[in-house]
């Protein structure tokens, strides 16, 4: 979330204005103000070399897409100190009207969420999707990019299976401490 990173830089930024007022900088010292990086990183074995989900990830679909929605193990790293609860989404930048899968209420402690049916994991509660309440739905577009995030947050944010995206996100709001993407493809049948 840009959000996040412009606050970083801000701060940085501040920081480093405060202790030039404070100590006193030489006019020629010309420090570069540091840039903040992420160090929550989300991941998924399940992917190939290329980025692309394994066919068994691919939603169900009538005859268009005729996979096993099956929800790809995502394994995370970097969780920073404060987080309280995490928070999963899996959404489709070109189509955003389909929220793939929304999952609240996960344990900071989690350092992932393990494959399963439907995107019926353990460890969290699976909010709205396009295809309803409490819903995962596996890509389907070939070709297409998608995006899994994992959010770190300072407060305890918990849905229920009627949690939409934009539920997720407005009880998010301010509670960020780190986000990581992870974009995958739906490689071609």
């Amino acid at each position: 979330m840009v959000t996040v990173r412009a606050a970083r830089r801000a701060r940085a930024g501040l920081a480093l204005v405060a202790a030039c007022a404070l100590g006193g900088c030489a006019a020629d010292a010309r420090e570069p103000i540091p840039t903040p990086t992420t160090d929550l990183v989300l991941t998924s074995p399940d992917l190939d070399d290329t980025g692309a989900l394994p066919a068994w990830a691919t939603g169900v679909y009538g005859s268009t897409c005729a996979g096993e929605n099956r929800s790809p193990t995502l394994a995370w790293e970097g969780v920073p100190a404060g987080t309280r609860s995490l928070v999963v989404t899996f959404t489709d930048p070109a189509h955003p009207s389909y929220v793939h899968w929304v999952v609240t209420g996960i344990d900071p402690a989690a350092t992932g969420l393990a494959a399963a049916d439907d995107g019926m994991v353990e460890g969290g509660i699976v909010g709205d999707s396009f295809r309803g309440t409490g819903s995962y739905g596996g890509p389907c577009v070939e070709g297409n990019t998608y995006v899994y995030t994992v959010y770190a947050l300072d407060d305890e944010v918990t849905g229920t299976p009627s949690t939409t995206l934009g539920d997720a996100l407005a009880l998010m709001e301010g509670h960020v401490l780190d986000e990581a993407e992870l974009p995958v493809l739906r490689a071609a049948s």
